[in-house]
């Protein structure tokens, strides 16, 4: 898909995963063209021209006892979508689901398509300081691009809480590569983000954004980090995702094109998340 720039074995970008940190972070689905969108139009986002603009897609890792075909298939889907964007985002445990851990699955990614970037999500709930600190040093030996820390939402089983916080783990392990990011809502309230803005995270990482006047008043807001919006594709697929987001889907559609564009114009990153839909996401990917 043209030349990989700002995704590629560099910052790339997250994720979105799992929680009331990420549940409003995360919960995409997904669902394209076809019946009840009648495909996309061309977006001119500028790619290709030496730019550093990065697409991004979220990939949700197979649930624990989808078989043992799961991960294969899986890891063939997210090879096919890397010919079509520059990073791809795996999460954990997306609404508390157990799956497959995003350290194994993004390896198999790097394995079958190592020329995309791979960032993950990594939930802090549960987890005690060595296990984090083992996290991020197994992400840094799989050469993954970036980790965006969450919260994390409860796992559905029930589990300790351990006390982390994603702001205080990604200012105790600043400097440290790969990249970490941070979530922060489509419209922040930055008073009440003091904590997550000193930590001094490579970046955020939004939740579901609606238009792109949004994605330029997180930019100006947040001078000196890497904003990376969401995207839901706007498809039948997707009614039941962007109900749980408040999102009018049929408005949404109507100016994604628009959002897509003035979200990479402004940002230089989007990132395209439709858990539902591989098909329609693979196709609109086609059109960038």
């Amino acid at each position: 898909m043209g030349t990989r720039t700002a995704a590629s074995r560099g910052p790339a970008g997250a994720a979105p995963g799992s929680s009331g940190d990420e549940r409003a972070d995360r919960s995409r689905a997904e669902s394209m063209p076809g019946p009840g969108l009648g495909g996309y139009s061309k977006v001119l986002t500028g790619r290709g021209g030496g730019g550093a603009m990065a697409v991004w897609y979220e990939a949700n890792p197979p649930k624990e006892g989808s078989g043992g075909d799961a991960m294969p298939r899986f890891v063939a889907r997210a090879a096919r979508m890397a010919d079509r964007c520059d990073a791809v985002h795996v999460t954990e445990d997306v609404l508390g689901y157990r799956r497959a851990g995003p350290i194994e699955a993004g390896r198999r990614i790097l394995e079958a398509a190592p020329g995309v970037g791979v960032t993950v999500t990594m939930r802090v709930r549960g987890r005690g300081a060595a296990e984090v600190d083992g996290f991020v040093a197994g992400c840094a030996e799989a050469g993954f691009s970036g980790i965006l820390v969450v919260m994390g939402d409860p796992p559905r089983g029930g589990g300790p809480d351990s006390g982390q916080v994603p702001s205080a783990v990604v200012s105790r392990l600043s400097g440290r590569a790969p990249d970490l990011y941070l979530s922060v809502p489509a419209r922040p309230d930055y008073a009440r983000i003091g904590a997550k803005l000193r930590a001094r995270p490579r970046g955020f990482m939004t939740q579901v954004v609606r238009d792109a006047r949004q994605v330029r008043d997180l930019v100006a807001g947040l001078p000196g980090f890497r904003v990376v919006p969401v995207v839901l594709l706007p498809s039948e697929g997707n009614r039941r995702a962007a109900g749980f987001l408040g999102i009018d889907l049929d408005a949404y559609r109507d100016g994604f094109d628009e959002l897509v564009a003035g979200a990479l114009r402004a940002a230089g990153d989007v990132l395209l998340t439709s858990p539902g839909d591989f098909e329609g996401a693979y196709e609109f990917l086609g059109t960038l």
